[in-house]
């Protein structure tokens, strides 16, 4: 059966990780010399913000995601494997 507090968790835990893992995309790539004047993002390019306050972002939504994690294996010890991988390869 359907139940919102698990999906809120599961959402909670999957959205953040997830955006962490675009936003150290975006950080590493300017870091690297990836992205230039022609590039899809254009964010760090164009100094829409600071290098280190993307990397502060991602590191951010990593610790909300960490954070949602914790009760989510609490309470659906049968969705450990699931989650933890979810965790893990958003922030790989």
């Amino acid at each position: 059966s359907f139940s919102p507090l698990a999906f809120l968790l599961a959402l909670l835990v999957t959205v953040p990780v997830h955006a962490a893992g675009n936003l150290l995309n975006t950080y590493y790539d300017f870091r690297n010399g990836v992205d230039g004047d022609k590039s899809s993002d254009l964010t760090l390019v164009k100094g829409k913000l600071s290098p280190d306050a993307v990397f502060a972002a991602a590191i951010s939504a990593i610790v909300v995601s960490a954070i949602a994690m914790v009760p989510a294996l609490r309470f659906w010890p049968l969705a450990r494997a699931v989650l933890v991988a979810l965790f893990l390869c958003g922030v790989a």
